[in-house]
């Protein structure tokens, strides 16, 4: 593992209200976030600095052995073992390689939409995430969440993903398992690492990956446990994420860090930092989060798929390469042969880039349903949809390469890559970028129009800086 000089500096601050410091709000009931930023190596906060470290992680080749050989059983008891006692996996290469994988939702941080049954059973109907059901629980909290912690997650779900052609797993953390609580942050901290070293194990046997998503920052933007800003805590939680890779026997499977969301279509502010910060190899990612056919739910199949294909080439001249980190079937249109070839055509256009990452390995259906979805939960569910033969698995485990060229290819032949920094070719791009530049060229025009108006009252400047023209004092 080696140590790289800083990269880059983040210069402008996103614009996301202030919350109370990791204090949830009542909950939207929004079930993901589109846009973020995955961080390989050089780990980015979202704050205004990129922390002062950088991590090249040893990962992966496109080979996948069959686990049977190496033992998988031995494997469960492997997160004993020390950081030196197993050889490292080769490189996972992002401009190379293509990600077939999934995320594993409500596991290590909890989401009540995924399991709300069983979440109100145990917390209420007013309890909405992870903070208020520990206060909700008490002393039982604990040893509720151990016995979902190691019920959600098996070795038997993992191995069936392998065969699904599975090859990386998408891990949703809170800042909780790496760095002490402030008050009054109620979150239970025991067994959660014990536990991902496990799961660390089981993907070492079958040459899987794993993406560490921090869902959950110190502080929240959106009063939800998916954000946070606390600037000084996040750099805090990526060093002792990193220092925990560092010392884990299963270092090397860990491709990639993601840190926060980045709430809003932040496509054309990305694109020009992304330009200046690019390296080789990389360290920088753009994920995306493309819900096609929802929010809200859709019927018109020939639309949804044109939208596969003119979404696709949005990140053909994006600087750096381009990992879809969530997307799901999901849409108006429930029916088996619809919902597969749905799969094979995103699956096929988001390895244009370097992959993608389905929303989630298992989600429940609730006969409460406040915020799970009342018509068609089992579409979240990699689970569900596999039992429902909505699912395209390989004829050749272990081959991500084969796998991929089985499947349909609505949208054709992939988009020629340019990553030279240039005004990206895809229309949707192209349109991106145009809008903003629209939007900062009007700056100048509104400043002058809100200056003349607020001159109407007798001030001069704008906001906080206003001072009437006699006396001269400042407007609060």
């Amino acid at each position: 593992m080696a140590i790289l000089e800083p990269q880059a500096i983040m210069s402008a601050r996103l614009s996301i209200y202030d919350a109370a410091q990791g204090l949830p709000s009542v909950p939207a009931p929004k079930k993901r976030r589109p846009w973020a930023f995955i961080i390989i190596g050089s780990i980015l906060a979202i704050c205004a600095v990129v922390i002062p470290i950088a991590v090249v992680f040893t990962s992966k080749s496109e080979s996948h052995p069959d686990p049977a050989a190496k033992g998988v059983s031995a494997a469960s008891k492997a997160h004993k073992i020390g950081p030196n006692d197993l050889a490292p996996k080769p490189k996972w290469d992002f401009d190379v390689n293509k990600i077939v994988g999934i995320n594993l939702g409500n596991w290590l941080i909890l989401e009540r939409w995924m399991a709300e049954d069983w979440f109100v059973q145990n917390a209420g109907p007013n309890s909405w995430d992870e903070w208020s059901f520990t206060i909700a629980k008490g002393d039982k909290a604990a040893q509720t969440l151990e016995e979902h912690w190691a019920t959600w997650v098996t070795e038997d779900d993992i191995e069936k993903l392998y065969q699904a052609g599975i090859n990386t797993l998408r891990i949703p953390l809170g800042f909780w398992l790496f760095i002490e609580t402030v008050p009054p942050e109620p979150y239970i901290t025991t067994t959660q690492l014990d536990h991902l070293e496990r799961l660390c194990g089981w993907a070492y046997a079958r040459d899987m990956y794993i993406i560490m998503d921090l869902h959950g920052l110190p502080g929240s933007q959106n009063g939800e446990q998916q954000s946070g800003h606390s600037c000084a805590r996040s750099d805090q939680l990526i060093k002792a994420v990193v220092d925990w890779i560092d010392t884990s026997a299963y270092y090397s499977i860990i491709s990639a860090i993601e840190v926060g969301f980045v709430p809003g279509d932040k496509f054309a502010y990305w694109w020009e930092f992304a330009s200046s910060h690019k390296t080789q190899p990389p360290t920088l990612i753009y994920t995306d989060h493309p819900y096609i056919g929802y929010f809200p739910a859709q019927t018109n199949a020939a639309d949804i798929f044109n939208q596969i294909c003119t979404k696709g080439t949005k990140y053909a001249n994006f600087p750096v390469t381009t990992v879809i980190t969530e997307w799901s079937l999901r849409t108006g249109i429930q029916n088996t042969t619809f919902e597969r070839t749905f799969y094979e055509a995103q699956l096929n256009t988001w390895a244009w880039y370097s992959g993608a990452v389905f929303w989630s390995l298992r989600v429940l259906d609730s006969k409460v349903a406040v915020l799970a979805d009342k018509v068609a939960q089992y579409q979240w569910s990699f689970e569900n949809l596999l039992e429902r033969g909505s699912i395209a698995q390989p004829t050749k485990k272990g081959d991500t390469t084969q796998f991929l060229k089985e499947l349909r290819t609505p949208c054709g032949a992939p988009p020629t890559l340019v990553r030279d920094g240039t005004a990206p070719q895809g229309t949707a791009a192209a349109a991106a970028i145009a809008d903003a530049e629209a939007a900062k060229a009007m700056i100048p025009t509104i400043t002058k129009t809100i200056e003349a108006a607020a001159q109407q009252f007798g001030l001069v400047g704008i906001g906080a800086k206003a001072v009437h023209k006699s006396p001269k004092r400042r407007i609060r």
